[in-house]
Order: structure tokens, then sequence, then C-alpha cells
């Protein structure tokens, strides 16, 4: 459901203003010890236009492809040579805040007439605004336990020794979903407001090292 969930999502917004660029940037590795190996993921949001543009995203984070449809994060996936593995979150999570350039990051907590439910105050609060040209740039670490065997629900995979593997960030940035969950006035105005985008915005592919390391 989740596979056909996506292909929806991308299909239906094919099109829709690429304005936004996703793009890592780097992968270090450090072997930490001998059971574990940590990776330090550099990437970034670039915003093309010469006008301001607004999205709704949860930037706190980064989850695996598997963790939902419905998910507000940028979701990973990782292929071995051309194959999507969808083995779900055998990285280990951050250990340290995502936001690398925080003070870059405009998040907007809009206030409307009266108060508004929690869920309305929550989605708001994901708002994410990026000046004409702006940057922002991220940082996250990732721990993987060296084990190659792994097993999501009745799906089982072994990470190839000599394979290559990349890794890739996707986000799906929904405005109409939302509808039922904003004021009234407010979703008017970002229905006609074409500088708030949404869409899948999918990086690069960057290679990720699962090697065995002398």
């Amino acid at each position: 459901m989740v596979r056909l969930y996506f292909l929806f999502l991308f299909v239906g917004f094919v099109g829709h203003s690429q304005s936004l660029v996703l793009k890592i940037d780097s992968i270090n590795v450090v072997d930490t010890d001998v059971k574990e190996r940590m990776f330090t993921m550099h990437f970034h949001l670039e915003n093309l236009a010469d006008e301001r543009i607004r999205f709704f995203q949860d930037l706190n984070g980064i989850v695996p492809s598997t963790g939902g449809s419905g998910t507000k994060m940028p979701f990973y996936k990782i292929y071995e040579n051309d194959a999507f593995l969808e083995i779900g979150g055998f990285l280990g999570g951050s250990k340290k805040t995502v936001i690398k350039d925080i003070d870059s990051l405009t998040m907007q907590h809009q206030k409307r007439q009266g108060a508004l439910q929690n869920d309305k105050i929550s989605i708001i609060d994901k708002m994410v605004t990026m000046a004409p040209r702006e940057v922002i740039s991220f940082s996250i670490d990732f721990y993987w336990d060296r084990n190659r065997y792994h097993q999501y629900q009745d799906l089982e995979y072994y990470l190839e020794h000599n394979a290559q593997h990349f890794f890739e960030i996707t986000m799906v940035l929904l405005k109409t979903r939302y509808k039922n969950e904003l004021p009234e006035d407010f979703y008017t105005e970002i229905i006609k407001d074409e500088h708030f985008i949404e869409g899948v915005y999918t990086s690069n592919k960057m290679l990720i090292d699962f090697r065995e390391r002398k």
C-alpha cells in the first residue's frame, strides 16, 4: 500500500513547480568500532525562484520509506545497484540535531481568528518559508550495526559485500490534503498562492559504503 500511495502521488504531481531543489552533498564514513559504522550525511534545500516559496514539511528529522505513507517528514531509500531495498530503518537514528543551519529556516506560526485546535496548530507549525534563492543546509548521523541480514514484514534481504549501495531522499509536499486541518481563510489563501508549492521532490542518489573495510 505504501508503494502504491507514493506512485499515486508521483503521478499526481508531475508538472508542478520545480523551484525547489533537494540535493545530497556528501556521505562521510567513520568506523567508530568493530561493531558500528557511522555515516554523516550532508544535504541541502535550495529555492531557485526569485520569489519566496512556502510549503508544509517537518524538517526536524528523516525516516525510512517504510515508515508510513502519511509522514510529513523527508524519507530515504536504499538501493543495491539499481534495485530498491525495502528494508525499513536498519540505519539507527540521528544522535544530533538534523538541522545544521537553523538560523536560515523560517517556521511560520500562523495565528488566525479565534483559538485553533491542536491539530490545526501542529500542521501550521510545519510550514516552511524560504526566501528567494535561499539555501538551507542539513547534517544528520546514521549508525549501522554491520548486520547484513534484514527482514521487513515478509521480506528478507542480505546486503551484498561487493555491491554498490546508494542513498536517496524524497519529500512529499502537500496542501490540499490538509483542508480539514486548516482554518478556512488560511486554506483559501494558500490555494490561491502560486508560490505555496506542492509536489514530489527527490534528491540525487549518493553512494553509501556498506563494504567490508580493512
